[in-house]
This record gives structure tokens, sequence and C-alpha cells, in this order.
């Protein structure tokens, strides 16, 4: 599994080309867009496949947290953390033992607008707001569905599209259905909640 998990996180490093998006579940040429690299995540994820997650996210990944709402600080996982986490959500559980992986993805992701992301620095980059809905059937029975909007923002990496960041947003809820127990039923009410739970 420790191999699993650093073929993950080290797919794509310095010197090494990323496999195109459009390899896997999409073979066109139009695949290689944005919108290519959000329906071959959702099929990714829907399949469990690991390996082509971390195929997909950009080298300079970043996914962000909802900021505190005391504090306002906003808590980030860099790509490795990110895709550990993956990795415990869909294929090993979490590494405290408390949370065991999915058995079972359902996930639906429409996109509600795109356009340019005009932060400093981001020249190229493109912001897609994009509506998801996912259901998770864990090992131990459970099930717990997850609504939330996010903004991804991609940008090209070895001549494809990439997904360069991923802002968790608010408005988010959760539901849990079965015999509730364990951090995922009690504290996920976003994205973010799912992998700061599986990222331990």
């Amino acid at each position: 599994m420790a191999g699993l998990l650093a073929a993950l996180i080290y797919s794509g490093g310095c010197g090494t080309d990323v496999v195109a998006p459009a390899s896997k579940y999409c073979a066109t040429p139009a695949c290689n867009t944005p919108y290519g690299v959000i329906q071959n995540f959702r099929m990714a994820l829907i399949q469990k496949d690991t390996l082509e997650i971390g195929n997909l996210v950009a080298r300079d990944f970043v996914f962000r947290f909802l900021p505190d709402p005391i504090t306002g600080r906003q808590d980030s996982l860099t790509r490795a953390e990110f895709l550990r986490a993956v990795a415990h959500l869909l294929v090993t559980g979490s590494s405290d033992g408390q949370e065991p992986p999915v058995s079972r993805v359902s996930v639906t992701m429409d996109t509600v607008s795109s356009a340019p992301d005009w932060r400093d620095g981001h020249l190229g980059w493109i912001r897609y707001i994009v509506q998801t809905h996912a259901r998770f059937t864990l090992a131990n029975g459970n099930q717990a569905t997850v609504d939330s909007p996010a903004w991804w923002f991609f940008h090209q990496e070895s001549g494809s599209w990439r997904l360069g960041e991923w802002q968790d947003q608010p408005s988010g809820f959760l539901t849990v259905s079965g015999q509730p127990r364990g951090p995922l039923a009690s504290k996920i009410t976003s994205w973010g909640a799912v992998f700061n739970v599986y990222g331990k």
C-alpha cells in the first residue's frame, strides 16, 4: 500500500510529464478542456481510480478549506496531502482507523459558469463554478451525501489542462443515513470536511 501512495503522490513530479487527462475515460481531443477534466475527475471518483485523479491535478495543485468563521484563516492541502486524503477515502480508510474506505461512490458535477481567473499571477487560468452532489457508501454500511458548490481553477501543464486549485465553498450540507458513527457522521459539512477526516 505504501507503494500505491508513493506512486499516487509523486506521479507527475519534477522532470516527468503527467499523463494527459484525455487518456483514460475520455479519449477525444475535445476532452482536453477544463470541462473534460471535470468529467474525468467525476468518473475517476466513481471508479475509485486514485492514479487517474493524480493525473488530473497539476503539480502546483492546492485544496483550500473554507475560512475559519472566527479567525478568517484559510487552511489548505498541498497536492501530496490532497492525494493522500483521496487514497484514504477511496482505498485504505482513514489512517487513524476510525473511518473505513468507501465501497461505492455516486457523483454528479454540473458546471454553473466559467470565466477567466483574474487573480495576480494566474494569467491563462480559468475558473469554473461547479455544483457537486456526492453520495458515499462506506464499507461499514453508512451512507453520506454531500451537496456543495466548488470553485475549480484550471491551467495548462505539459500541453494538457489540469486542475490547479479547488476552493471549498459554503452552502454545502450533508445527511447521513444508516447508523451514523465516527468522524464522518458527526463532522462533515463539505468536501473540505471529507478530506479533513480522511487526511489524518
